[in-house]
């Protein structure tokens, strides 16, 4: 008989353990129908949905770095494929700093470099590679249109 009881006992436990689990916690909340208002869990609702609102133009900020950092990237790759390097320019060295309008198309170049030559011929490559593609992100079309690049002939 103590066995039968014993197991008994033990089957009805987990209802018990969740019958006093839910009187507890709903012991201090209105029961409505429609709603139920659990202070604790609305707390961490709002407060989970308070960081993300907070996070999201810093977020929305870091991918747009991460956009124009890789597309500066594209626009050096591609001033390197159009740059024809001058004959006897061994172990020069030039700087490009460049920017750019809304379109594309080059505004302004700079380039510095010992050699008249090459300094010629990166600013040529650089007009040459316009028009650049301009990410579609507004902020990262506006950190993309200034880029600089290393040229370095072998």
């Amino acid at each position: 008989m103590i066995n039968y009881q014993y197991g008994l006992l033990m089957k009805l436990l987990p209802c018990l353990v969740l019958s006093l689990f839910c009187s507890s916690v709903f012991a201090n909340t209105e029961l409505n129908p429609n709603t139920i208002n659990i202070p604790s869990v609305e707390k961490t609702i709002t407060t989970v949905e308070a960081k993300r609102r907070a996070d999201a133009p810093l977020n929305k900020n870091t991918e747009a770095l991460k956009i124009a950092s890789s597309t500066k990237r594209d626009f050096q790759k591609k001033v390197k494929n159009y740059w024809r390097v001058p004959v006897n320019s061994s172990g020069q060295q030039a700087t490009a700093r460049v920017s750019l309008n809304e379109d594309g198309s080059v505004a302004f170049v700079s380039v510095n470099a010992s050699d008249p030559e090459v300094k010629a011929s990166v600013e040529r490559a650089v007009r040459d590679a316009a028009p650049y593609p301009m990410p579609s992100d507004p902020d990262a079309r506006r950190q993309a249109r200034s880029f600089s690049a290393s040229f370095k002939v072998e």
